[in-house]
């Protein structure tokens, strides 16, 4: 889920291995604290995957990042090709930016925003490229978009997802947990929080969750790096 925040504009939009893209986004960006940018943690990230011997050969594919200021939209999403034969896609969270924040919120009053049908129309096309199983994940807002594609596709990509992967997402106006499509996701609901969520409890939610513990206090917890996730 968080690969789908690293700014693989111009390499991952076609198949390309996870190292050789590591290396390319290595090479040429700058640690910044732009928003957009690809930073330390994320460098660092990006370091220790394309020396490990479980992730550096997975495919990345169909990388779509999408930036729209008039249409208060902020989208990317990511796909790799896993070893097992089965694609998993990353839908990238809150971008940190004001037109990322405006989306966010106007999730609690509009329908669908700009980038849950964008989420819809990505697993759709994946499904049409590809027909492989798949499974769906992301972080905060990407979280969101992870649990709205899976419910919100057609029933033939929705008999193609194993699993819906939702890290510290927030949840949905409450008619949304009584649509056909999110009841029939919400075994294959997967959500995870830090002990004192906050992004991840707003709005509405059926399915159940997990607890993880973070290193940090109050909203910091929110980010993924820091949360423990070896051992118990």
């Amino acid at each position: 889920a968080r690969l789908s925040y690293v700014p693989f504009d111009g390499i991952a939009e076609a198949r390309v291995p996870l190292y050789m893209a590591a290396r390319q986004v290595l090479a040429s960006v700058q640690l910044s604290d732009a928003p957009r940018a690809c930073g330390k943690e994320d460098q660092q990230l990006l370091t220790q995957l394309l020396q490990s011997p479980r992730y550096a050969d997975i495919l990345l594919d169909g990388y779509e990042n999408i930036f729209d200021p008039v249409r208060q939209e902020q989208f990317a999403a990511l796909t790799l090709h896993l070893p097992d034969g089965s694609a998993a896609v990353a839908f990238r969270g809150t971008d940190g930016t004001l037109v990322g924040w405006k989306e966010d919120f106007n999730m609690s009053f509009q329908e669908a925003v700009p980038a849950q049908r964008l989420a819809v129309e990505y697993v759709e096309m994946l499904h049409e490229h590809y027909h492989l199983p798949m499974s769906v994940c992301g972080h905060s807002k990407g979280g969101n978009l992870a649990m709205y594609a899976a419910a919100m596709s057609s029933p033939e990509v929705r008999q193609r997802i194993q699993g819906v992967y939702n890290n510290d997402g927030p949840g949905f106006q409450e008619h949304m947990l009584t649509t056909p499509g999110y009841l029939e996701m919400v075994p294959r609901i997967h959500t995870f929080v830090p002990q004192s969520s906050i992004i991840g409890m707003l709005m509405e939610h059926a399915e159940p969750y997990r607890v993880i513990k973070s290193t940090q206090v109050g909203i910091m917890q929110h980010d993924v790096f820091t949360w423990e996730v070896e051992g118990k």
